[in-house]
């Protein structure tokens, strides 16, 4: 694990970064416990396809170096699954030191979350960040909330529109996949004017080649055509028609999104600035100068996040 020391002043941005997507992005998604299961199911697949690929590759003389090396990444994933139940059963009267926990700096700790959401559910996630937080001396506070916002700075990922003829042919056929590369889940928004013969001609979207994962199908007027997300970093989808009455057809916007630094970022200050005794003890005038830094160079959902925990900040002043 790469840890980069915490920075205590945002770099200088004069401009806002411009939106190359037109179509607007959500902040909320009604659909993430649902797509928790999909998530570990495709990251524990990923892995045992990547790990047979790796292995028949190599020599027999090779594979048994490799195992130990993977032996080896298994025994720090168990090490922090242990880290991970020692912080959820830390006692609420013990403050955590960087000394108790081992940690190379007091910034440690996000990376150590960070790594801890790639591998927990949500809401267990949710508990051991909890119970850090409660722990955490000031100081690892002030520290953490900086590293968050560093983590805030990733850049977001790829956008990409895929669209039929306005109006579309009859007698249609046609196939066609979205890859965004890093994706885990990709973010699928409709133009508002999308139809098509209701019954008749449809737009059928799937996670897997054979269309029979992660289903969703639209066809008809504008009212049945609903924004979702997909696991994974693939969209495949199918358009088919009949002989006879088109419509405009179908358009939609692809994101790309993950799991990764920015949203543990958003995660850890967006818990941080609800929690009244934590905030007490944040860089508030630093943590808003981040996020001012990042809404101007983010674009999107992420853009949408970094207002949201600038408006919050602004609420917890009124509130004091």
């Amino acid at each position: 694990m790469i840890v980069i020391s915490c920075m205590s002043k945002p770099s200088h941005c004069e401009k806002a970064t411009e939106e190359i997507n037109v179509v607007a992005q959500k902040l909320i998604t009604n659909s993430e416990s649902d797509l928790q299961l999909s998530y570990a199911k495709q990251r524990r697949s990923k892995s045992s396809v990547l790990l047979h690929k790796e292995l028949d590759v190599r020599s027999n003389r090779a594979v048994r170096q490799y195992l130990v090396k993977v032996n080896q990444a298994i025994a720090t994933l168990y090490a922090r699954h242990v880290l991970a139940l020692l912080l959820a059963d830390w006692p609420v009267e013990a403050q955590m030191s960087e000394e108790a926990l081992e940690l190379n700096g007091a910034s440690h700790m996000a990376y150590i979350l960070d790594m801890l959401m790639q591998l927990e559910e949500r809401l267990l996630w949710e508990k051991i960040l909890q119970r850090v937080l409660k722990g955490c001396s000031q100081s690892m506070l002030s520290s953490l909330s900086l590293t968050a916002c560093q983590f805030m700075e990733e850049p977001g990922m790829a956008v990409q529109v895929r669209e039929s003829k306005h109006p579309y042919d009859n007698n249609a056929n046609f196939e066609d996949k979205v890859h965004i590369p890093g994706a885990i889940y990709l973010s699928v928004k409709f133009d508002s004017r999308c139809y098509t013969e209701e019954g008749c001609d449809e737009l059928i979207m799937s996670s897997s080649s054979d269309f029979l994962q992660d289903v969703h199908s639209f066809s008809g007027s504008p009212q049945k055509w609903s924004d979702f997300e997909i696991p994974g970093d693939t969209l495949y989808y199918r358009f088919m028609s009949d002989m006879s009455n088109t419509e405009w057809g179908y358009k939609f916007t692809v994101t790309g999104g993950h799991r990764g630094r920015f949203q543990t970022g958003f995660e850890i200050l967006k818990q941080m600035l609800a929690d009244v005794r934590v905030l007490s003890h944040l860089p508030v005038a630093d943590i808003w100068e981040w996020q001012v830094g990042v809404a101007c160079r983010q674009t999107g959902s992420q853009r949408l996040k970094a207002i949201h925990l600038l408006l919050r900040l602004l609420q917890c002043q009124c509130e004091t």
